[in-house]
């Protein structure tokens, strides 16, 4: 019977001779380039790791796709905003005062200097132009001619300025509410300025253009008021 030593060894069993082929450095410094690689990959694996958590929630890609919407949008409107050249509309030129032709009062000469008491304070009657006013006597009993003023005036996109030579007027004041769906604004004159320039009897239209010149100094009466007024006023806003 042969002993152990004649028996036959398969490879498995042979002795593993590799080890032999391991170096063992004398200074751990020298494995710092494969430490590093090594926590290099760890690091990448915890960062995939963490990626793969965050989209595998439930919600979490929609929520990454409005982000990063969000953020494109962002930086769009920004660009927008940087670069789009500057446009803006020129503001519209402003008629300037022309030089009278004619003493104040007068066709072609200013309306005479005043203060009025209008709907928005005292207001200088440098200021009202282009403008219809309608001289009336205080107590005027003339709703009806002045409503009818009041829808060629505003026909042609201009107010209708009532001017009273009076601090206070009952019948003036109620003209707004009377003469229902049109603009009339109503100007107290005091010192009676406009009414004595313009020798004021009765009612009188008195027109001025963009210019701040007196365009027309026309009388009005019911019977008349349509041949009178409504060419003149027509003329004023061309």
């Amino acid at each position: 019977m042969p002993d152990d030593d004649d028996r036959p060894r398969d490879a498995s069993s042979a002795a593993d001779a590799s080890w032999a082929d391991v170096v063992i450095p004398d200074d751990i410094s020298a494995l710092s380039g494969d430490i590093e690689a090594y926590r290099r990959e760890q690091r990448h694996a915890r960062r995939q790791a963490q990626l793969h958590r965050w989209v595998d929630h439930r919600g979490a890609l929609p929520l990454a796709i409005v982000a990063f919407a969000v953020v494109i949008a962002g930086l769009v409107a920004t660009l927008l905003t940087v670069m789009a050249p500057t446009v803006g509309k020129a503001p519209p030129a402003a008629v300037a005062p022309a030089t009278p032709t004619a003493p104040p009062g007068a066709v072609g000469g200013r309306l005479p200097v005043a203060s009025l008491a209008g709907p928005l304070g005292p207001t200088p009657t440098s200021s009202l132009r282009p403008a219809v006013l309608v001289l009336v006597p205080v107590n005027c009993d003339c709703v009806p001619l002045l409503t009818a003023m009041a829808g060629e005036a505003n026909g042609v996109g201009l107010d209708l300025s009532v001017v009273v030579p009076a601090a206070r007027d009952a019948a003036a004041a109620a003209l707004p509410q009377k003469i229902k769906g049109l603009t009339v604004n109503v100007y107290y004159d005091p010192a009676r300025t406009l009414a004595t320039t313009f020798r004021v009897d009765g009612v009188t239209a008195v027109l001025v253009g963009k210019d701040g010149l007196v365009a027309n100094r026309l009388p009005v009466a019911l019977d008349s008021m349509q041949k009178s007024f409504g060419g003149p006023l027509t003329n004023l806003v061309r």
